[in-house]
């Protein structure tokens, strides 16, 4: 026995059936495709950082953005139950106070550095908005990037509640800048005023980056300017200020030399100047922005004063002549002396004096008849460089002699004419007087 199998034929009922069971599957199939192509495109996130390029230390300000659309091609997609987390890598560190959301949401910042936003139930539509600022610590390296993620966790709204959703959303940091340093040397001193005095400053960029447009000023007050060079750059001078203005390569130098005059107007004793970076952008990291050096000036000075005494007041007389000697400079004195004319060398106590010291010496004349003894007296004395101090003072002993029986002290020459004739005019009166009498 044979068996022969032949096709079933359907109704035409059947065949609606079919089709339209076929029909439905595929509006199932597209709806789903549908929602998933409107759940792809209803959130989008952004992240972004400023500056992306900084150094350590610098403050970053970080914005989070979600944009929930409020229509896809099938209707309205708000979410719910939103929650933001960024992961602060170990080397950044919140600034408290900062972080700022719209809408309004709690805000955790836990120990691990991990800031939380809950946003709560929702619905959210519409645009969301997080900022923060985070500080770049001191000890991270140059020449690398720090990653920062941050993850959105929410569900959209439906009938059916669909999965939740994670979006991971990262920005990259370049840890990168040029690391600016300024040294500034000068005759340290001493040196006597109006001596020269020379200054050097070193430019050095120890970074990554090129540092680009920077401006050095230095101040040179106290001094007279003649002339400055550099090995690169421009040198500008407008009393008093010298500027150097230019760029300095990653790793680069540059020198800048400068001679100018100590001012004798000034007498101070410290000459000091200060060179300083100025109107420098923002992303370069600094060791110093300033340095000051300082030049000893000195200023020998001393004084004598000569004065007498006489142990009689007629002739003959003995005469002690005294000098006092003080140093009335900046600087000690070495080798003090005092030389009187004509007397020559005087001994005195001490040599050497400090600021301020005193020495003393004297010289004795032994019975001087009556006159006028003028004499002149020169102080000197030598400061650490070699230089000179030096004063004079002079003295007028004056010794009385006698005039017809009488002390007249020593006059010009037409003063004791005067006297003269004086006393004898009164002589003659008086034996007038007497022979008329008689």
């Amino acid at each position: 026995m044979f068996l022969k199998l032949t096709p079933a034929i359907l109704s035409n009922k059947e065949k609606r059936y079919k089709n339209l069971l076929i029909l439905s599957l595929l509006i199932i199939s597209v709806f789903c495709f549908l929602m998933q192509v409107g759940n792809a495109e209803t959130v989008t996130k952004s992240k972004s950082a400023k500056p992306d390029l900084c150094y350590p230390g610098r403050e970053v300000n970080f914005t989070i953005t979600l944009h929930v659309q409020t229509e896809d091609p099938v209707g309205p997609l708000p979410i719910e139950n939103l929650t933001i987390i960024d992961y602060l890598p170990p080397n950044m560190t919140y600034v408290g106070g900062s972080q700022n959301s719209i809408p309004a949401s709690s805000f955790s910042e836990f120990l691990n550095g991990s800031l939380f936003w809950d946003f709560g139930q929702g619905p959210h539509i519409g645009l969301i908005r997080i900022t923060f600022n985070a500080t770049v610590n001191l000890d991270t390296d140059l020449g690398k990037f720090i990653q920062n993620v941050a993850v959105a966790k929410f569900q959209q709204v439906r009938e059916t509640p669909l999965p939740q959703n994670i979006e991971s959303i990262t920005e990259n940091i370049f840890i990168s800048s040029a690391v600016l340093d300024i040294d500034k040397v000068g005759t340290p001193g001493p040196i006597h005023e109006g001596d020269l005095i020379e200054y050097n400053i070193t430019l050095t960029n120890t970074g990554d980056a090129d540092a680009i447009g920077l401006t050095v000023e230095d101040v040179l007050d106290d001094v007279i300017y003649i002339t400055a060079s550099a090995t690169s750059g421009t040198i500008g001078y407008t009393d008093p200020v010298l500027t150097w203005s230019g760029d300095i390569p990653a790793g680069g130098t540059v020198n800048i030399t400068i001679q100018v005059l100590d001012d004798p107007v000034d007498i101070s004793q410290l000459v000091e100047n200060t060179a300083e970076y100025i109107t420098t952008p923002e992303e370069y990291l600094f060791i110093k922005t300033e340095d000051s050096c300082s030049t000893t000036v000195i200023h020998p000075k001393i004084r004598i004063e000569k004065t007498y005494s006489k142990s009689s007041s007629v002739e003959p007389s003995n005469v002690t002549f005294t000098y006092l000697v003080q140093n009335i400079g900046d600087t000690p004195l070495y080798g003090v002396t005092v030389v009187d004319t004509p007397y020559g060398p005087i001994t005195l106590l001490d040599t050497e004096l400090d600021v301020l010291e005193t020495t003393y010496g004297e010289h004795k004349e032994y019975d001087l008849m009556k006159g006028s003894y003028y004499n002149e007296a020169t102080a000197t004395g030598t400061d650490i460089l070699g230089g000179e101090a030096e004063d004079t003072d002079s003295a007028t002993c004056i010794i009385p002699g006698y005039v017809g029986g009488e002390i007249m002290e020593i006059y010009g020459a037409a003063e004791r004419i005067t006297l003269m004739v004086i006393t004898a005019l009164t002589t003659i009166g008086a034996l007038f007087f007497v022979h008329k009498k008689h």
